[in-house]
């Protein structure tokens, strides 16, 4: 399908965002079609190979589960300073080469 361009030069800033949005919505309305076409494709061929989800899943690099971790506890208090640490991420300074148990927040 062939069109003859816009005159895109000859359009004010406001009439080019206006058709940048209409083009952008249309790209994706467009990647939407299509990634459900390849989509009712690959069940259509699982289906017709039956093929178990968990060989397609390894086949595809296996799942990824981000765990969502919630607020940290604090276990470890600095006396002096008063300044905690929860046992996640990096050692501080204030702890680092000391025995933890005597810092352990009861």
């Amino acid at each position: 399908m062939t069109r003859s361009p816009c005159d895109l030069d000859g359009m004010t800033i406001e009439a080019l965002q206006l058709h940048k949005e209409e083009v952008e919505r249309k790209i994706l309305a467009k990647r939407e079609t299509d990634n459900r076409a390849v989509i009712d494709q690959i069940v259509e061929l699982v289906n017709t190979h039956n093929i178990p989800v968990a060989e397609l899943v390894d086949a595809l690099g296996g799942l990824t589960i981000k765990r969502k971790l919630g607020p940290a506890v604090q276990k470890y208090r600095d006396p002096e300073t008063g300044l905690t640490w929860s046992g996640r991420g990096k050692e501080p300074l204030w702890l680092r080469g000391k025995e933890r148990a005597k810092f352990q927040i009861p």
